[in-house]
């Protein structure tokens, strides 16, 4: 049971012990259908945790019980929402209804066009990829987008988001 365990192996396990229903597992639970040390899982756990890709569900006096956060996008295979559009295009991943409801009560200047709200979304998309800091009601509005995670790195679905304002910048350059 000395076996070296990495983060995306018990991601994996943890994923397909919790993904049907309602169920929560125990780091020692875990470590026993890894076949590894309970130190190493709940490590790797608790990594996963800050990652937002795994929660806590309770706590059982010392025991901690451990489920899978779903990015609800398949992280293997993206499929935009609307066939329509083209992939490159951010219309296809974020819909006009999730930006008004999102955007609703806010003030960013500009026109208040669905257009321009989609712009900065693309923007802070590109920027939160680099590393760089936004405002904070932007950021709100990317993490409720489940664009970012909330350690505030970008989820597939903001990877995506990103590429295609790139490519649109990149096409439309001189």
């Amino acid at each position: 049971m000395s076996k070296r365990i990495t983060k995306l192996e018990v991601l994996v396990c943890l994923k397909q012990a919790t993904a049907i229903g309602d169920r929560s597992i125990s780091a020692a639970g875990l470590a026993k259908e890894i076949q590894c040390t309970a130190n190493a899982v709940a490590q790797c756990l608790r990594s996963l945790v800050r990652e937002g890709r795994a929660a806590i569900a309770e706590k059982d006096g010392g025991k901690a019980y451990y489920y899978w956060v779903s990015d609800k996008i398949q992280e293997t295979m993206l499929k935009p929402l609307f066939k329509g559009f083209d992939f490159t295009d951010s219309r296809a991943w974020i819909s006009m209804e999730q930006l008004v409801l999102r955007f609703s009560g806010t003030n960013f200047g500009g026109d208040g066009t669905v257009a321009y709200h989609r712009l900065l979304v693309e923007k802070a998309c590109v920027k939160k990829s680099q590393g760089y800091h936004c405002g904070g009601t932007i950021t709100r509005i990317l993490l409720e987008l489940e664009l970012i995670h909330r350690n505030e790195t970008l989820t597939e679905l903001g990877k995506q988001v990103s590429r295609c304002a790139l490519h649109k910048y990149l096409t439309d350059a001189p």
